[in-house]
């Protein structure tokens, strides 16, 4: 037989090299953890700024076509109050033509249509005809109003029980939704006016 003798350079990894590396790579790893964490965090924030604009973009949207679909001829503010504020939007008559194709004020429909839109302060929500028109974990809270707002002062000044025939809605919202786990978003104002 014949004997082989093989000198393997035999070089290792020593302890503190082990721990040298260790290190390094533990701090390269929390700095990604750290970019990961800001980013997740930054996300969940925009989703939240993006919730909160789609309800007030789905909540003004809501009311301007519930709005005009009825096509109203009346507003009146009936009650604003610390609890709540109710307005009426009243469809009084159609529009048709006469026998001699004039155009005239049909009032042959036997009650005039009625919308009410209500901010409820109480319970921090908007109702239109009774119906809520935000989700359920969105709040509309403190410092959020309706008002209705004359085009012309001469001709109609929007008080209590006091009808006009144009004006402007103006919905300033201060909204927060109420997180799954419990929590709440801190509010955001939105503005948004519909002119009628």
């Amino acid at each position: 037989m014949n004997n082989i003798n093989v000198k393997l350079d035999e070089k290792g990894v020593t302890l503190l090299e082990l721990i040298i590396s260790i290190v390094v790579g533990s701090i390269v790893i929390s700095m990604l953890m750290s970019v990961l964490v800001m980013s997740l965090n930054a996300k969940a924030r925009f989703d939240a700024d993006n919730a909160m604009l789609n309800e007030s973009y789905y909540i003004a949207e809501f009311i301007q076509f519930s709005v005009f679909e009825l096509g109203p001829q009346q507003l009146e503010l009936k009650e604003d109050s610390a609890t709540q504020t109710v307005i009426h939007i009243t469809h009084l008559y159609d529009i048709t033509t006469d026998d001699d194709n004039v155009i005239v004020k049909d009032y042959s429909a036997p009650n005039p249509i009625i919308d009410i839109l209500i901010l409820d302060k109480t319970n921090e929500q908007i109702t239109y005809n009774g119906e809520v028109i935000h989700s359920a974990n969105v709040f509309i809270t403190t410092g959020s109003k309706i008002e209705l707002i004359p085009i012309d002062n001469s001709v109609c000044s929007f008080g209590i029980d006091e009808p006009c025939e144009q004006g402007i809605l103006k919905l300033t919202l201060n909204i927060t939704i109420e997180l799954s786990g419990g929590g709440f978003l801190s509010p955001q104002e939105f503005v948004t006016t519909i002119i009628i």
